[in-house]
C-alpha cells in the first residue's frame, strides 16, 4: 500500500491547459480570489452549516449524527468546531444579557452562584457522563463505541447551547429562573429526543431505547447536579470558616 502511495508516475504531464491531457492531473493551482472564497468556502459553510448541520440537528438529531458517524463524514461540520462556535454564541448572548442575580444571593453562596452562572459550560462534563452511562449501562450491547457516543454528545451539547442562547435572547432581558428553567427543560428534552432517535436509527427494536434514553439523560443530569451543588455548598462551608492555611 505504501509503495502505491509513493510510486512515481511515468506521465510527462503535458502542459496544454489547466489539466494534463494524459493523466488528468491539475497543472495550474486554483487562484484564491474573492469569487473562489465566495463559491467554495462561504457557500460550503452556508450549505453544510446552516442547512445540514443546524437545521438537520434540530429536525432529526439522532438520524443526522448516525449518518455522519457511519455513512458520510462530510455531512456535517466537524463536532469540535461546531461545539466551539455554538458555545461562543451562547457566551455572547450571556454577555449581552447578564444574569439578574442579586448581591445578597451571591454573597450568601458565591460558589453556588458561580455554578448556576456557568451551568451550560459545565455540562461538557455531563455530556461525557451521559456517553459513559449509555456505553456501559443502558446500551452496552449496541455497536456504538465510546468515542462515537462522545461525538454524538458534542453535537447535542452544541445544539443545546444554541437552544439556550435562543431562549435567553427571546426572553428580552437578563436571565431569570423562568427562562433558565425553560432552557434546562428544552435542553433535556432535546437530548432525550436525540439519543432515542440515534438508537432507533441504529436498529434498536421496539420502544425500550426511548425509555433507556430518558433514564440515561435524566439519571446523568441528577448525578451531575447533585455533585455540583454538593461541591459548591462544601466549598462555601470551607471558606465560611475562614482560610484553610494561616
Amino acid at each position: 500500500m505504501t509503495e502505491a502511495l509513493f510510486a512515481k508516475t511515468d506521465c510527462s504531464h503535458l502542459e496544454a491547459g489547466r489539466y494534463c491531457q494524459a493523466c488528468g492531473k491539475e497543472m495550474v493551482p486554483t487562484p484564491v480570489t474573492f469569487r473562489f472564497l465566495r463559491e467554495e468556502v462561504l457557500a460550503n459553510w452556508i450549505r453544510k452549516g446552516l442547512v445540514k448541520t443546524v437545521l438537520g440537528l434540530f429536525l432529526a438529531p439522532g438520524r443526522v449524527v448516525h449518518r455522519y458517524l457511519y455513512d458520510d463524514r462530510e455531512a456535517l461540520i466537524r463536532p469540535l468546531t461546531y461545539l466551539v462556535v455554538m458555545l461562543a454564541f451562547a457566551a455572547s448572548i450571556d454577555g449581552a444579557f447578564p444574569r439578574g442575580a442579586t448581591a445578597e444571593n451571591a454573597a450568601a453562596s458565591p460558589a453556588l452562584d458561580w455554578v448556576l452562572t456557568h451551568l451550560l459550560y459545565l455540562q461538557l462534563f455531563q455530556s461525557m457522563l451521559i456517553a459513559l452511562m449509555m456505553r456501559f449501562v443502558f446500551f452496552r450491547h449496541a455497536r456504538a463505541t465510546l468515542p462515537e457516543l462522545t461525538v454524538m454528545m458534542m453535537y447535542l451539547l452544541a445544539q443545546s447551547a444554541l437552544i439556550h442562547g435562543a431562549v435567553i435572547f427571546f426572553a428580552h432581558g437578563a436571565p431569570t429562573w423562568r427562562s433558565e428553567t425553560l432552557s434546562l427543560l428544552l435542553r433535556l428534552g432535546y437530548s432525550v429526543y436525540g439519543v432515542g432517535q440515534f438508537y432507533a436509527a441504529d436498529g434498536q427494536p421496539g420502544d425500550r431505547h426511548w425509555r433507556r434514553a430518558l433514564l440515561a439523560v435524566l439519571g446523568s443530569e441528577a448525578v451531575f447536579l447533585v455533585v455540583l451543588l454538593a461541591g459548591a455548598l462544601l466549598v462555601d462551608r470551607m471558606f465560611a470558616n475562614g482560610p484553610l492555611i494561616g
